[in-house]
């Protein structure tokens, strides 16, 4: 497995029902959400208060986190490959996979990201 990726990802959301999903769409749908264009809305909705997200600027709680996706460009493409699920305990699952992405006019962006849903 080539270790091309500059930075892990670490982030622990809430309000994503684990126990009724037959399939790992609805977390990756929640996932793409934090991808989406520069709106730090989906953080603000499914960061639980006291999560923490490892970014390049760091490790940051959920205001510090949303505060840098406010004033980050937004993300004009995210490839989302190697998509794995898998369920800790009853109601905690992570999500794992490697994103490639892209800002207009800026460098590409590799992640292999860990995200934990309860």
């Amino acid at each position: 497995m080539p270790q091309l990726w500059r930075h892990e990802r670490l982030q622990l959301i809430s309000r994503t029902p684990v126990m009724t999903i037959p399939d790992h769409e609805a977390l990756l749908q929640t996932e793409r959400g934090f991808w989406s264009v520069g709106d730090p809305s989906c953080y603000r909705q499914h960061v639980v208060d006291d999560g923490l997200c490892s970014l390049p600027v760091g490790l940051l709680d959920k205001a510090n986190t949303i505060e840098n996706m406010r004033s980050a460009p937004p993300w004009s493409r995210c490839e989302m490959r190697d998509v794995g699920v898998r369920r800790l305990s009853g109601d905690v699952a992570m999500l794992t996979y490697r994103a490639t992405a892209g800002r207009a006019g800026g460098k590409i962006y590799k992640v292999r990201a860990r995200s934990l849903y309860r």
